[in-house]
């Protein structure tokens, strides 16, 4: 059995040398079309580190890529902007405002008391159908510039920082996607990309 596991692995190895011998092999590192980086496109990523092999370490890692996740967007902590932003999960876009909302998101914001229910004291009363538009709502100047603030400490520094974070995100899912098409396995823990003795390869 050994002998015939010998000479199937040898006729793997021996298509495998002769597929690589027919492919074109890359000029520039801009002509390699599987994958390529630079080390200016690592710079300020988090979860990135770069020459990371400590004084026992048999091999020098030149590129450590941790498994991050996507954060949400930063919460509205005021009762009275939050019915009236149109946020998504997407740092590039954005938040604005609504141009309209109904009774019922004003009701549920705590801002006001349904007009079906008695009065609460201290909150404006509001029927939980009627539509209500910002330019005609009492509070809209408050509104409008608590969104401002909201926008310039709060939503713009979450964006910036996970526009970062996303794009180490995909760095790690374009490593643990060419491991797997190189090695034929996926596992899960922090990816490394090591210089050893031979070329290029990747751990896990």
């Amino acid at each position: 059995m050994s002998i015939e596991r010998d000479r199937l692995l040898s006729l793997i190895e021996f298509a495998q040398q002769s597929a690589r011998l027919r492919g074109k092999p890359a000029a520039t590192v801009a002509a390699h079309g599987l994958f390529a980086l630079y080390e200016h496109e690592l710079q300020g990523l988090p979860g990135v580190r770069i020459i990371v092999n400590g004084p026992d370490s048999e091999d020098e890692i030149w590129l450590s890529v941790e498994r991050l996740h996507e954060t949400r967007p930063p919460e509205i902590a005021s009762a009275v902007l939050r019915p009236w932003v149109q946020i998504t999960r997407a740092p590039t876009e954005e938040p604005r405002l609504r141009e309209a909302v109904d009774g019922a998101s004003l009701i549920a914001a705590g801002t006001h008391c349904s007009s079906a229910k008695p009065p609460e004291q201290g909150k404006p009363v509001v029927d939980p159908k009627t539509t209500i538009t910002l330019s005609d709502y009492e509070d809209a100047d408050l509104v409008r510039a608590q969104f401002v603030t909201f926008l310039a400490t709060k939503w713009r520094p979450w964006a910036e920082e996970e526009k970062r974070r996303r794009r180490t995100i995909r760095l790690y899912s374009q490593l643990f996607t060419l491991k797997h098409e190189l090695e034929g396995s996926i596992v899960e823990a922090q990816l490394e990309l090591v210089w050893g003795v031979g070329p290029w390869y990747l751990e896990f």
